[in-house]
């Protein structure tokens, strides 16, 4: 049993799978949490590589500083989307995105949250979202911050296996 934990704990919150090359997607959505300035500096990068012309924000009403500036739109060269979440979690994240996108017709689109958050994120928007789905990390946790995540993840995780349903 502590076997089985630690190979998930590695595989869905340490070493996550992820996209090993990016190609152009309908936008690059950015799920907000506890590393957001991280994670929406590694959007802006990727649209600002052309990855994607629409940079989509699910927000969860904290407006920092970058997430405002998103949000206004006026300082980028590329689309700026968002929209609020309800519920305000991973799952409303899902939700809005995938609302959000059926009403841009996006075929595909590039998640963006930090290496702990990536394996939830993605299983949540595969249940709400049809299209096709490419992740990248913004961040790799801190190693003194690892721990907590690696238990908050978990929580989450269980809840997302039985409960979340779009």
């Amino acid at each position: 049993m502590v076997g089985l934990f630690a190979f998930f704990t590695n595989r869905w919150f340490i070493n996550p799978a992820v996209t090993d090359t990016l190609v152009p997607a309908d936008a690059i959505v950015v799920f907000p949490g506890g590393s957001s300035e991280e994670r929406l500096e590694r959007a802006i990068e990727l649209a600002e590589q052309g990855l994607a012309s629409v940079l989509f924000l699910p927000t969860h009403g904290r407006n920092t500083g970058l997430e405002a500036a998103i949000c206004r739109g006026s300082d980028f060269e590329f689309a700026t989307q968002c929209r609020p979440t309800d519920p305000v979690n991973t799952f409303g994240n899902a939700a809005v995105t995938a609302d959000v996108a059926a009403e841009n017709s996006w075929d595909s689109v590039i998640l963006v949250t930090s290496d702990d958050h990536i394996t939830r994120s993605h299983m949540l928007l595969d249940r709400c979202y049809d299209g096709a789905i490419q992740t990248a990390v913004s961040v790799k946790t801190e190693d003194r911050r690892r721990r907590q995540r690696v238990i908050h993840e978990w929580g989450g995780m269980i809840k997302a296996i039985f409960t979340d349903r779009c």
